[in-house]
């Protein structure tokens, strides 16, 4: 991989992109066909560079190819990132960078076709691997400037609980305060978290809810005993 890969970097200081190209594509390929057989603590001592170095070159290589050569390198990354054996998280998360960035330069959808196949695959919508696939959407939405899809992605995943923090948040800025509470209610009743009793406090403040204020205040003193 090492001499590969500082070939591939040679090949790309001389503009020699085709070349760039294949020797990065083989690293990609022939990485994660290994990777996928490796299993126990091993794995997770693997260098990162590994993983994101082809897509750091080829990610140089696409600010110099056409139009047309761009468009197939999407291609390729479109058909590559659906194999099974690229199911570690930082080879998805580097693969949807590369498609985010190509999809952007040819002002296409290449990049939310990928992203919603990918979403079908996962069974855990709460899981690491779903946020890190949202936050890979919402990046895109916001480079293309459009920041209510964005808050849609949100509303509609308040399984994952930084996004609900942040449509909680929405609600309280917008005065919608009894939905807010709603929302923080369902995961106080599964779980004792203080942060969300915070936002709820604020609610209470902003409603001068006097019996609850003195009720959350009474929680949080009994906290620091």
């Amino acid at each position: 991989m090492d001499l590969w890969l500082n070939k591939a970097d040679n090949y790309l200081k001389q503009a020699n992109l085709s070349e760039t190209i294949l020797i990065c594509k083989a690293c990609l390929e022939e990485f994660a066909e290994w990777y996928s057989k490796q299993s126990g603590e091993f794995i997770h001592y693997i260098e990162s560079y590994y993983f994101h170095k082809p897509f750091k070159i080829l990610e140089e290589t696409v600010q110099k190819l056409s139009e047309k050569d761009i468009q197939d390198l999407l291609n390729y990354c479109k058909s590559e990132i659906l194999k099974p054996k690229y199911k570690s998280a930082d080879l998805v998360n580097d693969f949807n960078n590369l498609i985010k960035k190509m999809s952007i330069l040819l002002k296409t959808d290449d990049f939310l076709e990928i992203h919603n196949k990918l979403w079908q695959e996962i069974k855990d919508k709460s899981s690491y691997e779903a946020k890190s696939l949202l936050d890979k959407k919402i990046e895109y939405l916001s480079q293309i400037q459009q920041p209510e899809k964005i808050w849609d992605v949100i509303k509609e995943n308040l399984q994952i609980d930084s996004y609900r923090e942040k449509w909680v948040k929405r609600l309280i800025k917008e005065r919608n305060l009894s939905e807010a509470k709603k929302l923080i209610n369902e995961v106080i009743r599964k779980e004792n978290n203080g942060e969300w009793e915070v936002l709820k406090l604020q609610i209470a403040e902003e409603e001068k809810d006097t019996p609850e204020i003195r009720e959350l205040s009474y929680k949080f003193i009994k906290k620091t005993i």
